[in-house]
This record gives C-alpha cells, structure tokens and sequence, in this order.
C-alpha cells in the first residue's frame, strides 16, 4: 500500500476482511499478507488514523491460490 500524495510505502494500515474478522497490519514497507482465508467473495477494508478509509468490494479468493489487490 502506498502513500498517495507522495508515491511511498505505508505502514501501519489496518487490512480487515468484512465478515470474517481477519485482519492485519502493512509492515514499513507497506506490505501484508492475509493467510488462511476461506475462498469465497469479500469486502476488504484499508484504514489507517488521518487517511480516508477503502473498501474494495467483490475480491474473490479461489482454493489453492494467491490473491493479489
């Protein structure tokens, strides 16, 4: 995840899948993974204190498979 107005990586950005309370955080590098999810269709949600929070809809995870966003 990076940074808008200046194109840098963004630490410390919650990573929550609705429905399912998974979670975690970007590292420094702005990086994160989130493991053992279920396949199925989500909700994922970005927030961070002081940023406008995204939600992006309809992310499928397939079995067996890497999901990139």
């Amino acid at each position: 995840i990076y940074e808008d107005d200046f194109d840098t990586p963004l630490g410390g950005v919650k990573v929550t899948i609705l429905d399912r309370n998974i979670q975690t955080e970007t590292t420094e590098q702005g990086t994160y993974a989130l493991r053992e999810v279920p396949p199925g269709k989500y909700t994922v949600v970005f927030q961070k204190v002081g940023y406008v929070r995204r939600l992006k809809y309809d992310v499928v995870v397939a079995p067996g498979q890497l999901t990139d966003l």
